[in-house]
């Protein structure tokens, strides 16, 4: 008996750089991504021989057979948790196919230029400044959404590479590092001198 098990790492290319398990046992897809998949923690996509595989219709938990090749596929990420506001986005295309009509329009209304050179900057300058107001229109409107917080951002970054002379410095509530062979170092302090 032999069953091929395909965890991909790359949604585009699922065989680039897969990781290949050969079984000899039978198993159901649920019970190997339950006890050895890198992915089980993601939403994925399995294809067996080709056909995709719908846990809501029981399929992931029918035994595979010899000669069987079962690809776990993770899906790309949301983009951050962000999300997407389809009007902000139809309300920014907009903005962007209107603004050179409108800056034209504008720049012949309140300015009379009499060189060629002049209406093109005029034009290039209002349609500049619509462009500016109706994103800033936009963005007050509906708002975009804010980026995740990383966990590493609350921390402060290592002195290491830092520009600033060297010295002790007290990193309160900071990993203590530990020092391997002979290095010329300023060791950090424990905690905050006191006298």
């Amino acid at each position: 008996m032999s069953i091929t098990i395909v965890e991909a790492t790359n949604p585009v290319q699922p065989l680039h750089h897969a990781a290949v398990h050969q079984l000899d046992t039978p198993t159901t897809p649920a019970a190997w991504f339950e006890a050895a998949c890198r992915f089980a923690d993601l939403p994925v996509v399995a294809v067996r021989n080709g056909e995709p595989l719908l846990r809501a219709e029981g399929e992931w938990d029918r035994p595979l057979e010899d000669g069987d090749i079962l690809v776990f596929v993770p899906l790309p990420g949301d983009g951050g948790g962000g999300g997407s506001d389809p009007l902000r986005v139809a309300l920014m295309i907009a903005l962007a196919i209107a603004a050179p009509y409108v800056g034209a329009w504008a720049a012949g209304v309140m300015f009379n230029p009499v060189t060629m050179t002049g209406v093109y900057v005029l034009t290039s300058a209002t349609t500049a400044a619509v462009m500016m107001a109706g994103t800033a229109l936009i963005n007050a409107a509906l708002p975009p959404p804010e980026p995740p917080r990383a966990a590493s951002s609350a921390i402060e970054r290592s002195p290491t590479y830092s520009l600033q002379p060297s010295g002790n410095q007290a990193r309160l509530l900071q990993p203590i590092p530990v020092i391997y062979g002979r290095h010329r170092v300023y060791p950090d302090l424990a905690a905050q001198p006191y006298w």
